[in-house]
C-alpha cells in the first residue's frame, strides 16, 4: 500500500472509532479526495479535510450523492408504510441497516435499496411497487429491480438471496429483529447480517466486481456493532466461509491498523486495488467462457433455468422452451442495445492473455477460501 493510501485507511479508521482525526496536509488534500471518490467512501471523509479548494472539487459529486441518499431513505419510508398497512413481508439486506450504524447520517453512499421478500407474496409486492409509482426493470436469478429512474432510485427485491444456504435463510428468518416499531419489516441479527456480508462480498470477489466500499461495510460492522464471534465462526463453518472470515479478519489489520501479516499481506493488497488480473471481472468471463466463441454462445443461450426464470410462464410450457430463447435475443436487440454492445466490447477483448489472467485470479482468490461457496 502507498503512503496515499495509508492516510485513507487511516483516516477512516478513525473517524469510525471516533478517535482524535488529525487534519489531511493540504498538498495531499486533492488526492485522498479523488482515492475516497474512487473507492465510493467521499463522503466519510469530505467534512475531515480542511482545504476548501480542494473540497470544492468534490462538491457536485457530494450533492448529488446526498441527493441520492435522501431519495432513498424517503422511498424506503414509503415501501415500509406500504408494507406495513397491507402485511407485506420485508428483510432488509444491506444499505439502511448497515448505514445506521455509520458514524454520521449520510456517511454511507448506496447504490440501490435491497429488500429480501417472501415469494408468496409475488402479486402483493409487484402491486406495491406498481402501486407507488415504480417501473419495473429486469428479473434475475434471485431478485427483480424495480426503479423510478428519474429520481435515480433503484430497487432490488430478492426472492432468494445468492450462496446463502435455505438452512442459513431459514435461520436468518428465526433470528431476524423487528426494524424500529415496524411489525412487518425486519433487519437481521448482528451475526447473521456480518456473516451474510462475508457471503455477498465473497460473491463480488469471485465475480471480479468487488468494490471497496463492500469491505468498509464490513469493516464498520465489526468496529460499531457488539458481535458473538463464537457464533459467527460456528454459522461461518456451516457456510463453508470460515477460511475467508479469518483472512478479512487479518486484511483489516494491515488495511486499518497497520499490521502486516505476511500469509495476506498479497490478499489485503488485492483488496485495496494494488493487485489485478488486468480487468478482473473481463478476466474471470474470458475463463469461465474460454474465448470469444464462447462469450458469446453463453449470452445468447444462457442455461435453460436463467429463461425459466426471465420467463416464468415457461415453466409449464418446457416445450416452448426455444421460444423463450427467441424472445430473449429480440429483447435484448430492441430494448438493451447499449448493454448488447458493451458485451460485444468485452467479446472483442478477449484474448489468451486475458483467459490465463482469469485462471491466475481463480487460483489465488482460493487460497483465501474464495471459490469455497
Amino acid at each position: 500500500m502507498n503512503g496515499l493510501q495509508k492516510n485513507l485507511f487511516e483516516l477512516l479508521a478513525s473517524i469510525v472509532r471516533n478517535d482524535s482525526v488529525g487534519n489531511v496536509r493540504t498538498e495531499d488534500s486533492v488526492s485522498v479526495l479523488n482515492l475516497a471518490y474512487q473507492y465510493k467512501v467521499i463522503t466519510a471523509i469530505y467534512n475531515y479535510i480542511a482545504d476548501d479548494r480542494a473540497k470544492a472539487f468534490f462538491t457536485q459529486s457530494l450533492i448529488k450523492s446526498n441527493i441520492i441518499n435522501a431519495n432513498q431513505q424517503a422511498e424506503m419510508k414509503r415501501i415500509f408504510d406500504y408494507a406495513e398497512e397491507n402485511n407485506i413481508f420485508l428483510l432488509m439486506l444491506k444499505g439502511f441497516c448497515i448505514g445506521k450504524y455509520y458514524p454520521s447520517k449520510g456517511f454511507k453512499e448506496m447504490s440501490d435499496i435491497d429488500l429480501f421478500y417472501k415469494i408468496q407474496q409475488k402479486e402483493s409486492v409487484d402491486k406495491m411497487m406498481r402501486e407507488l409509482g415504480y417501473t419495473f426493470s429486469e428479473r434475475k436469478e434471485n431478485h427483480e429491480t424495480w426503479a423510478i429512474k428519474e429520481r435515480n432510485v433503484f430497487v432490488e427485491l430478492h426472492f432468494s438471496i445468492a450462496d446463502v444456504s435455505e438452512d442459513f435463510l431459514s435461520q436468518i428468518l428465526e433470528r431476524k429483529i423487528n426494524f424500529e416499531n415496524c411489525s412487518n419489516v425486519f433487519i437481521m441479527s448482528n451475526e447473521d447480517l456480518y456473516v451474510y456480508l462475508l457471503i455477498h462480498f465473497c460473491h463480488h470477489l469471485r465475480n471480479g466486481t468487488f468494490s471497496f466500499r463492500q469491505l468498509f461495510d464490513i469493516f464498520v460492522i465489526k468496529e460499531k456493532v457488539p458481535l458473538d464471534f463464537e457464533r459467527i465462526d460456528e454459522i461461518a463453518v456451516r457456510e463453508n466461509i470460515k477460511l475467508f472470515g479469518d483472512n478479512i479478519l487479518k486484511a483489516f489489520d494491515s488495511i486499518f491498523n497497520g499490521v502486516y501479516h505476511e500469509e495476506t499481506a498479497e490478499f489485503a493488497e488485492y483488496l485495496s486495488g494494488n493487485i489485478s488480473f488486468g480487468n478482473n471481472a473481463i478476466a474471470k468471463l474470458a475463463y469461465d467462457s474460454n474465448g470469444k466463441i464462447g462469450f458469446a454462445m453463453k449470452r445468447l443461450f444462457p442455461r435453460k433455468e436463467k429463461i425459466l426464470i426471465e420467463y416464468p410462464d415457461y415453466n409449464d410450457k418446457k416445450l416452448l422452451l426455444p421460444v423463450g430463447y427467441v424472445k430473449r435475443i429480440v429483447h435484448i436487440m430492441k430494448d438493451k442495445r447499449e448493454e448488447a454492445f458493451y458485451q460485444y466490447r468485452i467479446m472483442k477483448k478477449i484474448d489468451s492473455k486475458m483467459i490465463a489472467g482469469g485462471k491466475e485470479q481463480k487460483e489465488f482468490l482460493k487460497k483465501y477460501g474464495i471459490n469455497n461457496i
